[in-house]
């Protein structure tokens, strides 16, 4: 792409983050392309005076429903001069969640921008979804280049949408940064989960546990109560740094194994901890939903358990399995991290980002 500038359109938080030896998973590939020497910077949704949580976002938000979610609040701040001057530049634009990457769209329909988009979309419609609704994002998206970060999303999206090639890029995870503890011990007396993820079941994880199960050490921001003294609930938030991404990496080395229950949603929910968790050479119990993103290589008992949908016992089954098979839990780890490092990893994630910028 010689020297054409790239921008990656970021919600706020990533700034803070960028250079201090965090994980580079959710800069989506930035970080790689700008070691490789092409010409990227990132602009973040307040530069561009988005994200405020002012009334007239309420507002525009409340509006943006009827409009079948199509925010417009954020297009009435990008039709600003003053906010288009930042990104006008770019030869390529990267959204990396569905509302910039509609809004983004909308510009490119109505011809007020000229660069290309690259718009990653995460649970962009529901498994049943209006034809309204469907025509509508279908009409606004046909000018972009949609892509998915889930194999079971992207062939959903390309069955609901008859004139879109909906394409995929494998999300992959910092393996140098999670990396398997050096000595590959650690406390090895508690299962962790974490997530602030709405289709995160956590109810459904609760209603599982009971007390001859191991210690459950739960970190999130959402509302969750426990009935039994052996599960630990944690408020914990990414974006305001409750929680380092240090002390995350330790809490998945320590943990006995790493279990993320979610609902049955097409949206690839649970993706990036279920993927942290394997790269530190963990065993994952993992829901097998319709949105699993990657059946070819996420193979049940080998780098993996999948447990079924919407089942408390299937879970509490799993973890009592684990529990007592401690080579079990070994092989699945070693397995898992095999799986990141040669296939689900962030550099792979950059290349197959820059090989569709080529081809664009």
């Amino acid at each position: 792409m010689s020297n054409d500038e790239i921008i990656y359109l970021f919600k706020n938080g990533r700034r803070q983050r960028s250079g201090l030896g965090s994980p580079t998973e959710f800069f989506y590939g930035f970080s790689q392309l700008e070691n490789k020497g092409l010409n990227v910077r990132f602009v973040e949704e307040s530069e561009l005076g988005l994200g405020d949580g002012k009334l007239f976002d309420r507002i525009a938000g409340f509006v943006s429903k009827i409009f079948g979610g199509i925010p417009v609040g954020a297009i009435w701040h990008l039709l600003l001069p003053s906010s288009r001057q930042k990104i006008k530049s770019a030869k390529v634009i990267i959204t990396t969640t569905n509302n910039l990457g509609l809004v983004l769209a909308c510009l490119k329909t109505l011809r007020l921008i000229r660069s290309d988009i690259i718009m990653l979309a995460m649970g962009l419609l529901p498994h049943v979804v209006s034809k309204r609704k469907t025509r509508l994002y279908e009409f606004v998206l046909k000018n972009v280049n949609l892509v998915c970060i889930s194999k079971s999303e992207k062939y959903f999206l390309n069955q609901v949408f008859s004139s879109i090639n909906v394409k995929y890029i494998p999300f992959g995870v910092d393996s140098k940064f999670w990396s398997i503890a050096p000595t590959n011990i650690g406390h090895d007396d508690y299962v962790f989960a974490i997530g602030n993820d709405l289709n995160r079941d956590w109810d459904m994880l609760i209603a599982a546990w009971d007390d001859t199960m191991p210690k459950l050490k739960l970190y999130t921001s959402l509302p969750v109560k426990t009935h039994t003294s052996n599960v630990e609930v944690v408020k914990s938030d990414w974006r305001t740094s409750v929680l380092t991404d240090d002390e995350i990496l330790k809490l998945y080395q320590e943990a006995m194994f790493v279990i993320v229950p979610v609902k049955d949603v097409i949206q690839p929910s649970g993706q990036s901890c279920c993927l942290q968790a394997m790269s530190c050479g963990k065993a994952v119990v993992l829901t097998d939903t319709i949105g699993l993103w990657d059946r070819e290589n996420l193979v049940n008992n080998k780098n993996i358990i999948l447990v079924e949908p919407n089942n408390s016992k299937a879970i509490s089954d799993a973890v009592k399995d684990l529990e007592r098979d401690h080579n079990r839990r070994l092989d699945i780890g070693i397995n898992a991290r095999k799986l990141i490092e040669s296939e689900l990893n962030v550099d792979n994630m950059a290349n197959a980002i820059k090989d569709l910028m080529e081809n664009i």
